[in-house]
């Protein structure tokens, strides 16, 4: 995963320009069979207009004797990204109104974009402020707005069942890299794994999009995709030390929340769950909007003090976290695919004793949650709902579920039904 932050992190990538074209190639190097499509600029997809490609030539601030106190070469975070072309002489309060800085970060470049509205603009280090002194400057910007398309790469891995699962993620802002390459990586990380699975119950369908424009123009292409698909993720912001926060679906009670709730909880990372866009939002809120319906949840480990600056860079990227980030994305969807209906084959009771069964937490001090949790585990089941279902109802641990209902199998006392996860999604347990 580092190695591909690696290759992607330097590139200028927006909504659309040839930066972003050259990041969704190199991915697609590392996404074999992976599609990269095409969407028109300046046409209506659902309400919104698809934005014209962008290239910055240059662009510079100068005082009148010539000397440079900014220059996009620098770092092309200097310029707004977006930015309309201008040249001439401003005053210093008119570059005021156009400068952005971040007084939190004095450092740091901020971010700062203005896609849909035509504005120019250039970003600097709040320290730097102190630098602009003169009555007036001479400003140049040198950009280009052109036709063409906006580029998005998919991957369908086909399963059992034509049930989709969305895997999306962004990768759009320039030289950002834990906002949002980490949660690209880890998408590209997941797909691997479901590759090698002999088998798998659901399809999958990998997205990697310019931010919210992205998802909108590719489901808006793709009616079938939100026909057939039951559930979605959308990843970033993996790779720094803070707290990891789960995102809930827009409804909050589909079989992808308890799921999630679940995971984290038995994760023993430091960990909140939120309402659905109470934390970082992007592209769940295209995917689980009105009219589309996919509930979709999201993990990030946001906030964190470098968003959208030039300090979130690849030198900021713990793998360690990035690595456990993923891991617990990958586990909720190996529950999924694991999740089955348990269905005993005898009523009453199970005998553990008789069946040799019973857990000797008096011998062996790591069988007592288990023994704890048999009670729960028996008079949970109904033969009727999954084991996912079960568990999260009544809060007990999964790997505690999981290990009496395949004791039991193991001695023929219960057999399992398939379980798929279907639209509507809520519970009613």
């Amino acid at each position: 995963m580092m190695e591909l932050l690696k290759k992607i992190a330097p590139l200028h990538r927006t909504l659309a320009c040839n930066a972003t074209d050259q990041a969704l190639r190199i991915l697609a190097e590392h996404v074999p069979g992976s599609v990269i499509e095409g969407f028109p600029t300046s046409t209506r997809v659902w309400s919104w207009d698809i934005p014209k490609r962008w290239e910055l030539d240059r662009a510079s601030i100068r005082r009148k004797n010539g000397e440079v106190l900014v220059d996009a070469d620098w770092n092309h975070l200097h310029v707004l990204n977006y930015s309309i072309a201008f040249s001439g002489v401003v005053s210093h309060d008119e570059l005021m109104a156009h400068l952005h800085s971040h007084p939190g970060q004095p450092e740091a470049i901020p971010f700062s974009f203005s896609f849909y509205e035509p504005k120019w603009g250039f970003c600097v280090p709040h320290a730097w402020r102190e630098r602009f002194v003169d009555e007036e400057y001479i400003v140049e910007i040198e950009s280009r707005f052109e036709d063409g398309s906006l580029n998005v790469l998919s991957k369908l891995l086909p399963g059992e069942s034509e049930q989709t699962f969305v895997i999306c993620a962004d990768i759009c802002h320039p030289l950002q890299v834990n906002d949002s390459l980490t949660g690209v990586a880890a998408a590209v990380e997941i797909m691997h794994f479901l590759e090698v699975l002999p088998k798998r119950k659901y399809s999958y369908l990998l997205l990697v999009v310019p931010e919210t424009i992205g998802s909108i123009a590719y489901l808006a292409h793709h009616p079938e995709v939100i026909e057939k698909a039951v559930g979605g993720l959308f990843s970033e912001m993996l790779g720094t030390t803070g707290n990891l926060v789960g995102q809930r679906t827009r409804r909050g009670d589909t079989y992808w929340d308890r799921l999630l709730t679940a995971v984290l909880a038995e994760s023993g990372c430091e960990h909140k769950v939120v309402d659905f866009m109470k934390s970082a939002s992007n592209d769940e809120k295209v995917l689980d909007s009105p009219g589309v319906d996919i509930p979709t949840f999201s993990l990030t480990r946001y906030p964190y003090p470098e968003y959208h600056t030039s300090d979130d860079n690849i030198a900021l990227i713990d793998a360690d976290k990035l690595r456990e980030s993923t891991a617990i994305l990958r586990k909720v969807i190996e529950w999924a695919e694991y999740d089955y209906i348990p269905v005993l084959n005898q009523p009453g009771p199970v005998f553990l004793s008789g069946n040799g069964l019973f857990p000797d937490w008096r011998a062996d001090p790591t069988l007592l949650p288990y023994w704890q949790s048999y009670v729960e585990v028996m008079n949970s089941l109904d033969n009727r709902h999954s084991l996912v279902q079960l568990a999260t109802a009544k809060n007990i641990p999964l790997s505690h579920f999981r290990y009496w209902t395949e004791a039991f199998q193991g001695k023929g006392l219960m057999s399992t039904k398939p379980f798929h996860v279907n639209k509507p999604l809520a519970e009613n347990l």
